[in-house]
This record gives structure tokens, C-alpha cells and sequence, in this order.
């Protein structure tokens, strides 16, 4: 006989290890699950109310009832257009999200889930380090060099929309069967913000008739799922053989900002946001914003301009009267806590252009994309509140403005008729 199997003959532990139910012999010959074979397709969709962007405006797209529904791309252009006369800019990190303002997804003119431009921060800073590099550089990073007399400069955008739908491949929308899907972009207020380079200190570059931008050449990619018609039939007769289908997914909630001002460097700086939400939280996001420099006078200050979040020091949360966690920046580093007991990172910080690594992350499970781990009801918590402090480093009289941004990733039931397609949210709290 075999020493090694010999001497576990003897081992207490490894018999009783044998006597398990759960003992398997992986080389017994067995088939993983197969996917029927199917057609994948991209197809790129323009506007359907025109394509001229502007400050506060909104754009349409109508989605092709073509298949299965797997992936969107959202893409655009910001052109960068300098005259004569050199005017040397850049444009900062995390533009994407001064230029859109939100994205919803719609069915027959219903919203059924929305992503604000602090959603897709939140999901950005929620990814492992090996998921943000398509992400950060066709979307967040900052593009320089943009500045010389006489140059026209276009600069490419693409970003994912990922509504909780789209996070499973059991709940991808069948645009076949559905009521017809529309994508509605609200595009932000500032489209033409540029910097002096890509510094996070860099001076806001007004634009003027020398140095023109604009956001032009918005479509959406829509990746399709084609079955044949014997598979197809089949999806059909399992997800609706009853008069609905209840889709267990989930859907952003952003509460209501709170702002402070601040002209005198300090440290441990408080700011407090009471949750209003009613609904069943899967994962608190905790970011903060710093407008640009105001003037001297009583609460003078800047709007954000620039969407890099700022550093967080300490969070703390409460409700009921009972004090759910205290935890300082340090320690919240180990909150994105993985099924094997390490926390969830990301890229090292002076890599990390877009900030990701400032949004504070408390989850109610462990990380996981693809199944409910926990969620806490908010309805029965009274006055639940969220206290932050941070560091003003600046100097003098001028003032700034600081903005927390509290978004929840809550678990929401989504219902589709068997008879007309129609899909509705039936249930999130």
C-alpha cells in the first residue's frame, strides 16, 4: 500500500472525514452544465431624438426587441477644440460623471431602475482591481495634453451600464418578450469642463471662443443572446408558465446630500446625513465631494467641478439608539469582507486616478456578485444616522464646499407579466 494512504488509514480525523455524506470522487466522469450553443451579436443603436447634446438636456435611445439583452455600452465623444492662440488643457478624472447626470432604464416610458452619476462611482469603487482597467481607461481617467494652437482633439468615452438586471444571467432582460426597452440619458450641466493639466490642483480653464468643447456621436452597444428556436421555447415555458415572473435583483437608492462649508484648515471634521430610506440595504456607499474655491464672503463657494472624491476619515452609523459600527479609514479598508475571512481590494491608490479607493464601503454580507448574502430593512430603524469626519487641508479665507453622498445598493423584486411583457418593480420593502 501506498505510505501516504497508509498513514492516513490511521488518522482519526480522516476517518471520520470518509464516513461524511459530503465525500465526492471529482474523477468520476460527469458533464458541468451546458450552455445550448447560440448566436452573440453586437448591435449599435443612435439617438431616437436627435443627436445634439446639450447642458441639462436629455437623449433617447430605443432598444432593438432583437434577444436576450447580456450587455450595454454607452459611448460618446467630447471634442476639444482650441483656436489660434495655444491654450493648453486636460480633462480631469472622472469627467464622465460631470457630463452625465443619470441613466434610466425604461420600460413603455416606466423608470425601472436608475443609475446616478454617484451609482456608477459607487460600482466603479466596488470592483476588484483586475475588473477596473477597461473601466478606468475608456471612462474615468483623466486625458491630457489636449492644448496647442490650431489642434482638434477628440476624446473617446465608453461605459458599461450595469443595472442590477444585467449582473445576472438569470435576470438579463429578454428584449424579445419585454415591453419595448428604452435607455434616457440626462446629461449634466457641465459638459465643457476643462483643467490646466490632470492634476487633482489643476485651475478650472474657462472656455472661451479660443477654446470650445462639446459632447458629439453618442450611440449605445447592445450585446444580444440569440437561442434557437427549440432553446428559446424552452426559457419561454420555464420563466412563464405562471401569470408572472419575480425576479429577485437589485436597484440604487441615493439619499439626500448634505453639505458643509469650510474656509479654515482643520482636522476631524464632522458632517451627519439621516437616512430617509425606507428600503432593504444590501451595501451602504459613503463618498464626499469638495467644490471648487469660492470667494472670501460668508459661504461663498464653487460648485463641484471636479467629481474625485475626498478623503474619508472615519464613518460612523447608528439607529434605534444603538451604534451599528465606529470604524476609521483604516479599518473600513477590511469592510469589503470576502466569503474567506480577507476583504475585497483595489488598486493602490496612486494608480487609482479616479479615487475609487476614497469611497468607504460598508456591506451587510460578504462580497459576493451573484446571490443575496444579507440585507437590513431600514423601516423599523428609527432616525438611523450616518457621521462622517475629514480633513480640510487648505488654507485662508476663501471657502469650500463639501458634499456627502450616501448611496445604498437595496434588494428589490422585479415582476414580468406573462401575458404582455410588462415589467414593474412589485417589491422592495
Amino acid at each position: 500500500m501506498n505510505v501516504q494512504n497508509n498513514s492516513n488509514n490511521s488518522s482519526a480525523l480522516v476517518n471520520t472525514l470518509l464516513g461524511s455524506d459530503s465525500v465526492y470522487y471529482p474523477n468520476i466522469y460527469s458533464t458541468k452544465p451546458i450552455v445550448p450553443p447560440h448566436a452573440l451579436t453586437y448591435s449599435k443603436m443612435a439617438p431616437s431624438n436627435g443627436s445634439i447634446i446639450q447642458a441639462g438636456g436629455t437623449t433617447n435611445f430605443q432598444v432593438n426587441k432583437y434577444g436576450i439583452i447580456s450587455q450595454m455600452l454607452l459611448s460618446y465623444e467630447k471634442r476639444v477644440v482650441c483656436g489660434g492662440t495655444a491654450d493648453n488643457c486636460a480633462i480631469a478624472a472622472n469627467d464622465i460623471l460631470s457630463v452625465i447626470e443619470k441613466i434610466e432604464l425604461m420600460s413603455s416610458s416606466r423608470t425601472i431602475s436608475t443609475l446616478t452619476r454617484f451609482d456608477l462611482l459607487a460600482q466603479l469603487s466596488d470592483l476588484p482591481e483586475d475588473k477596473t482597467h477597461a473601466m478606468k481607461s475608456s471612462a474615468y481617467d483623466p486625458r491630457g495634453n489636449l492644448g496647442g494652437a490650431n489642434t482638434d482633439i477628440v476624446n473617446k468615452y465608453t461605459l458599461p451600464l450595469v443595472w442590477g438586471l444585467l449582473q445576472n444571467q438569470n435576470t438579463q432582460l429578454m428584449g424579445n418578450f419585454l415591453e419595448p426597452i428604452s435607455i434616457k440619458i440626462t446629461w449634466g450641466a457641465n459638459l465643457d469642463t476643462l483643467f490646466a493639466d490632470t492634476t487633482d490642483t489643476a485651475a478650472l480653464v474657462p472656455t472661451t471662443t479660443n477654446l470650445t468643447s462639446a459632447i458629439q456621436n453618442c450611440n449605445l452597444s447592445v450585446r444580444y443572446v440569440n437561442y434557437p428556436e427549440e432553446s428559446y421555447a424552452k426559457i419561454l415555458a420555464n420563466n412563464f408558465s405562471r401569470p408572472s415572473l419575480n425576479q429577485l435583483s437589485t436597484k440604487y437608492y441615493d439619499e439626500n446630500r448634505v453639505t458643509r462649508s469650510v474656509n479654515a484648515a482643520a482636522t476631524g471634521i464632522t458632517m451627519t446625513c439621516e437616512l430617509k430610506s425606507t428600503e432593504c440595504v444590501e451595501s451602504f456607499y459613503f463618498m464626499l465631494f469638495k467644490s471648487q474655491q469660492g470667494g472670501a464672503a460668508l459661504g461663498s463657494t464653487g460648485p463641484i467641478r471636479r467629481f474625485v472624491p475626498h478623503e474619508i476619515q472615519s464613518v460612523k452609523f447608528s439607529g434605534s439608539g444603538q451604534e451599528f459600527f465606529n470604524l476609521d479609514r483604516e479599518e473600513l479598508a477590511y469592510a469589503r469582507l470576502g466569503k474567506d475571512g480577507f476583504a475585497w481590494g483595489q488598486s493602490k491608490e496612486t494608480d487609482n486616478l479616479p479615487k475609487t479607493t476614497r469611497i468607504k464601503k460598508f456591506q451587510m454580507g460578504c462580497y459576493d456578485t451573484y446571490q443575496l448574502e444579507n440585507t437590513l430593512s431600514l423601516r423599523e430603524v428609527n432616525n438611523p444616522l450616518v457621521e462622517i469626519t475629514f480633513d480640510h487641508t487648505e488654507s485662508g479665507t476663501d471657502y469650500f464646499e463639501y458634499t456627502l453622498v450616501v448611496v445604498e445598493n437595496c434588494s428589490a423584486i422585479y415582476a414580468i407579466s406573462s401575458a404582455t411583457g410588462a415589467m414593474n418593480i412589485s417589491l422592495s420593502n
